[in-house]
């Protein structure tokens, strides 16, 4: 049994946290394989935490005495230089900071590590600095909707606004579509994740704004999962997964350009909706941690020792 180290500074919850519990699970699913996670003890222990009861928590982090780590973000600061190279490291490449010579992440790139990017776009922008030491794999983020959230024929609200990366954008497009006599729910603020995801399942349309620049964004595939006409402004790393015409609505992350998306997909003849919302679900099919994790069983854990030579002989 190889036990994989986690470690997690939860202050609130974020995407990212949420899909490192996902690999958190996926390692715990292949056989041979044991995760423990440790939490620092500013973090939060109610169920905003997914590992919130736990049972396999760390009560000191000593990594060396890790059978494997896995990392992502800033957590490399917690892995010591002096690790023994017997110890392979897993990182999880969620951002396209990480390829941004100005961002504190950017150093960890020259450590040895098995790189697990969430998207090609992350992929091909970490190749792009030529300073990546180890092996570059693209696995493309799987999304979950959980048991009990309900999606009716029948939605009560005509557009859903997710709002917490950009609360003043939101309150601007949700303002102006107010004045044109359209319903809208809007969430400008941490809410419980069930709590979300049936707001948006509730709705016509959502649009769901990232942060200019993002390595996937998660909401836009959670919003095809559901059912809901998406719309969701470019942030580069949802390119492979948003596409225009086919099953969302991607416009250049302008209030005036969304509006226009949005005014347009609530004018939508039956039909043409009803085509982008079944591609929108074909995608979130292709999409699911099902996939993700035969993909990480696959393409990381059962090549693991072979994988981390190739990293140490970088």
């Amino acid at each position: 049994m190889r036990r994989v180290y986690f470690y997690r500074d939860v202050i609130d919850f974020a995407g990212g946290h949420l899909k490192v519990w996902n690999y958190y699970c996926h390692t715990n699913a292949l056989p041979g394989f044991r995760a423990q996670v440790y939490l620092t003890a500013q973090s939060r222990r109610d169920s905003s935490n997914p590992w919130s009861g736990t049972a396999d928590q760390l009560d000191a982090w000593q990594p060396e005495r890790a059978d494997v780590l896995f990392v992502a973000g800033l957590d490399w600061n917690a892995v010591p230089r002096a690790l023994p190279t017997t110890i392979p490291v897993i990182s999880l490449m969620q951002g396209l900071g990480h390829a941004d010579p100005a961002d504190p992440r950017y150093a960890f790139l020259e450590r040895p590590a098995i790189r697990i990017c969430v998207s090609d776009e992350v992929r091909d922008a970490l190749r792009a600095t030529g300073r990546v030491r180890g092996p570059l794999m693209s696995i493309p983020n799987g999304v979950g909707i959980p048991a009990g959230i309900a999606v009716g024929s029948v939605r009560a609200t005509r557009v859903f606004i997710g709002g917490l990366k950009n609360p003043l954008l939101a309150g601007d497009i949700a303002a102006d579509l107010q004045q044109e006599g359209v319903e809208v729910t809007v969430l400008t603020r941490e809410v419980p994740r069930a709590d979300f995801l049936s707001a948006m399942a509730d709705a016509e349309v959502a649009i769901v704004l990232p942060l200019p620049r993002e390595g996937f964004f998660l909401p836009a595939l959670e919003a095809m999962a559901l059912g809901t006409l998406v719309v969701c402004p470019d942030c580069i790393g949802n390119r492979s997964v948003c596409l225009p015409g086919e099953n969302c609505y991607r416009p250049s992350y302008t209030r005036h350009d969304i509006m226009q998306a949005v005014r347009h997909a609530l004018s939508l003849p039956a039909p043409e909706r009803e085509r982008l919302i079944a591609n929108a679900r074909a995608t979130a099919f292709a999409h699911t941690l099902d996939v993700e994790r035969a993909a990480y069983h696959a393409k990381v854990l059962r090549p693991l020792d072979d994988l981390w030579r190739e990293a140490l002989a970088a």
